[in-house]
């Protein structure tokens, strides 16, 4: 098992991407670029929370 920790989302604004698509319809993709899984910490969801407002 490894000590390294993935980043947390609120040191990471590039883990949510906004594409609006041709139907005006907002999408939001979440990745964790580095980690090996996609962690939706409250720290995420915080992020989300300021996205969307």
């Amino acid at each position: 098992m490894s000590d390294q920790n993935p980043p947390e989302a609120s040191s990471r604004p590039d883990n949510w991407k906004v594409e609006i698509d041709a139907n005006n319809i907002a999408w939001l993709h979440f990745d964790m670029p580095g980690a090996s899984a996609n962690l939706l910490s409250q720290s995420a969801i915080e992020q989300l929370d300021n996205i969307i407002q």
